[in-house]
């Protein structure tokens, strides 16, 4: 159990925090072997990480060299370890490795970081503004697929209405964590944060933990199912494979595009392969603009649909 609050914990559910450093709820406390895994996966490969983002980033002898490695910053009541900063002209911008997976990486690149990224990058930022006496306004992060070994970068600006924000929440969890009262729950039961937060069974209880609805049935025992392992594994692995597949087609994909308009071309043909670019005129219906201009129709041409979405994963 940590003794201070963490700058990488801000952005967490209020309650896991809470559970987290208070001392009575340690022995219920139920880490899973993948949970524990991937941190330390993360631990091994956060140095290359940033190695190899840099080298890629930068490169030569005359490069912006990583500072500030495990240098301990404040946020408020919090502190945190950093991964390390690079000055660039002369702005210190802030770096922060993580080990991640494709599917992750290519919902980043959609939607963003995450919210408990966002805080975290948040508080590094403002933390290492304090440390060097002058304002910081950005953070990296830098993330690597466990199975490819792709990099991916993510830049998060200084937002200071987030961190104000941000500040006032901290303080919050730490006068939680002091004196009480325990904080309300921040997701459902059947959210991906439940399912893998160590203290879930004290937070919901037995019966709140099959994850489904009334109507669903309950996650039997299956170790006895002929075949049941087999068929999860080659699940898995295919669709592990899927995504590394899916990102060496984008990959090279920009890069024909890109000899293409390098070349002023259309098209390109070689020995064994020809290929030509197309373009395309669509015309696509808008429904987000259209449920904002006709609510009430929208919802009456709505369509109910049933259907269980399967959801395989490793246990550890």
């Amino acid at each position: 159990m940590r003794d201070y609050l963490g700058i990488s914990e801000i952005g967490q559910c209020a309650r896991r925090v809470y559970y987290a450093h208070r001392p009575e709820w340690q022995e219920a406390k139920a880490e899973t072997p993948e949970g524990l895994r991937v941190m330390a996966m993360g631990n091994a490969l956060e140095g290359l990480i940033l190695a190899e983002w840099h080298l890629k980033k930068f490169g030569g002898a005359k490069a912006p060299r990583i500072k500030g490695r495990q240098a301990e910053v404040a946020f408020g009541p919090c502190k945190g370890h950093l991964d390390g900063y690079v000055l660039v002209d002369g702005h210190a911008v802030v770096l922060d490795a993580k080990a991640s997976t494709l599917p992750a990486m290519t919902q980043w690149k959609r939607n963003g970081l995450p919210d408990y990224y966002r805080a975290q990058g948040l508080g590094y930022i403002s933390g290492l503004g304090a440390l060097l006496g002058k304002p910081v306004n950005e953070a990296i992060f830098v993330a690597m697929d466990r199975l490819s070994g792709r990099l991916e970068e993510f830049s998060l600006a200084w937002d200071e209405d987030a961190g104000a924000s941000l500040l006032s929440r901290t303080h919050a969890l730490a006068r939680a964590i002091e004196n009480g009262p325990m904080p309300d729950r921040e997701h459902e039961s059947h959210s991906t944060a439940c399912k893998h937060c160590p203290w879930r069974q004290s937070c919901w209880g037995a019966e709140e933990l099959d994850y489904e609805d009334a109507d669903a049935g309950r996650v039997l025992d299956a170790t006895d199912w002929p075949g049941f392992e087999e068929q999860a594994q080659e699940y898995v692995d295919a669709g592990e494979l899927l995504s590394l597949a899916k990102a060496r087609q984008d990959d090279a994909k920009a890069a024909l595009e890109a000899m293409l308009r390098e070349h002023g071309a259309y098209g390109g043909s070689a020995a064994g392969f020809r290929v030509t670019g197309t373009k395309v005129h669509q015309e696509k219906f808008d429904s987000k603009r259209f449920r904002e201009a006709q609510p009430d129709l929208y919802e009456k041409y709505q369509k109910a649909v049933d259907f269980v979405r399967l959801d395989v994963r490793r246990k550890g």
